[in-house]
């Protein structure tokens, strides 16, 4: 097995205990969107407004804005979700980030997102 959230696929009872005899790997990341915004806010204390990037072609990116929606509430910040699915719509998200003045920056796991990654170190 490998793909989205296998709960709701169906295909095991939980994450926690799936039971059955089923193997594989999820990328089903939804469930650390809330770690995300804790951990900005213990890097970034004093960070209000939370900009978050996600991919709308992405089956997972209703769930993800949802989780991020409700735990940015929960923790009193200000959340703007933009999409981006190529690298134009990721320049306009970033001028958009940048006029909208957000404090930090969330960047959604996905295949888009990573195969783009550039880890050469910044000097």
């Amino acid at each position: 097995m490998t793909g989205g959230d296998p709960v709701a696929l169906g295909l095991v009872k939980s994450l926690n205990r799936p039971g059955g005899n089923l193997t594989g790997v999820s990328l089903f990341n939804v469930a650390l969107v809330p770690k995300q915004l804790e951990l900005v806010s213990e890097l970034v204390p004093k960070a209000r407004v939370i900009a978050a990037i996600v991919n709308p072609d992405n089956p997972n990116t209703e769930t993800e804005e949802r989780e991020l929606n409700a735990a940015a509430h929960a923790m009193g910040l200000v959340l703007h979700t933009l999409r981006a699915s190529s690298e134009n719509d990721v320049n306009v998200a970033f001028a958009t980030i940048v006029q909208q003045g957000a404090d930090a920056v969330i960047v959604s796991f996905d295949a888009f997102f990573l195969s783009h990654n550039d880890n050469r170190p910044v000097s």
